[in-house]
C-alpha cells in the first residue's frame, strides 16, 4: 500500500503545481496520504487540506493537528 500511495502522491504533486493557477480553496486528502508529498506541497504552499473519511477515534487523534478539516463517517468520539 505504501508503494501505491507514494506512486498516487507523486502523480497528483505533478498535476496539483501543473493546475495551481486555478487557485483552489482546499484540498481534500484521504488520511493515508497525509505523510506524502502531496500533503507537504499543499503545507508549504498554504492550501488547506482537509481529510477523509475518518471512522474511528484513533485515526482522529492521529491527524487532528495536521490538518483544517475532517470529514467523518459513523464515529463517536
Amino acid at each position: 500500500l505504501s508503494t501505491l500511495v507514494h506512486e498516487f502522491s507523486g502523480i497528483y504533486v505533478r498535476k496539483l503545481s501543473k493546475y495551481y493557477k486555478i487557485k483552489p480553496d482546499f484540498v481534500s486528502l484521504d488520511y493515508r496520504l497525509l505523510n506524502s508529498s502531496i500533503y507537504k506541497f499543499c503545507k508549504k504552499n498554504s492550501l488547506p487540506i482537509f481529510c477523509w473519511t475518518i471512522n474511528s477515534k484513533e485515526k482522529y487523534e492521529n491527524i487532528e493537528k495536521k490538518v483544517d478539516g475532517i470529514i467523518f463517517e459513523n464515529i463517536t468520539l
